[in-house]
């Protein structure tokens, strides 16, 4: 059995992150040979506000690992040691406590398994744009001997126009690294999907052309694939398609699968 994790490039644009330039030097973000640990959210260059963070991870099954690390910038952060199992694969939460800055974010495995470095950018959110409003009034008083006469004028208030304040931003959906697992005439697709409401994963190849719903969106949606016609290996193309407010993104790897016999 052969089969390839194929890691795509995402940006994603945080509403409400102040701009910056950040200078970002990466460490060696190669992971483990036969490595079976992959980072769901957030996304590789992300942008998120300081504060709690969650992360999320996810290890195949059948590699017997039970627990699962976040590091972060190299030091121990957090551990999760009751994976939630979802048909092959397995699932880890963390709690990170962000600070300004850039960050490397790895999980590793007690066996030594490690994702790749996953690189997020925390930066405050910017100030909202204010309007002001002042009024003057100027009294002038005139005086004459031996009568008294007194003048006074009013000005009309002062009123600064309306401050314009910046459009939103909608964040475009996002789309992580595609992971896929083979089965029984079957195979499982996961991915982290973020900035979205809905996502599909479309499988062709061979006598396959098949469309089905990835959940749960947004987060570290997965759905299981059935694979149609007998063949010995054929190469699948497989394309998830995120769907949000922002607008659609599609990513695509390709898998080959060694065979079914039905």
């Amino acid at each position: 059995m052969v089969w390839w994790k194929v890691a795509l490039p995402v940006v994603i644009a945080g509403s409400g992150i102040a701009a910056a330039t950040v200078a970002i030097v990466r460490s060696d973000d190669t992971a483990a040979a036969g490595t079976s640990v992959w980072i769901d959210a957030p996304a590789d260059l992300a942008a998120v506000n300081p504060g709690v963070v969650m992360v999320q991870a996810h290890v195949d099954v059948s590699s017997g690992i039970e627990s699962l690390t976040l590091t972060v910038d190299g030091d121990d952060v957090a551990t999760d040691d009751q994976l939630e199992v979802n048909e092959q694969l397995a699932y880890a939460e963390f709690e990170w406590t962000a600070t300004e800055g850039a960050h490397e974010l790895r999980v590793v495995a007690p066996d030594g398994s490690r994702s790749g470095v996953h690189t997020v950018l925390v930066a405050a959110p910017g100030t909202e744009a204010t309007t002001t409003t002042s009024t003057t009034v100027v009294e002038t008083t005139t005086t004459t001997t031996p009568e008294t006469t007194t003048t006074s004028t009013t000005l009309p208030p002062t009123t600064l126009p309306p401050t314009t304040a910046p459009p939103v931003t909608v964040a475009k959906p996002a789309i992580g690294t595609i992971g896929v697992t083979p089965g029984d005439c079957s195979i499982t697709v996961a991915a982290s999907i973020a900035n979205a409401t809905s996502a599909t994963v479309r499988v062709t190849g061979g006598a396959n052309d098949t469309t089905v719903p990835l959940s749960p969106v947004p987060g570290a949606a997965s759905a299981i694939v059935a694979l149609a016609g007998s063949f010995d290996s054929t190469t699948l193309t497989i394309a998830v398609t995120a769907t949000g407010a922002g607008g659609t993104a599609t990513a695509t790897t390709t898998f080959l699968a060694s065979s079914c016999k039905e």
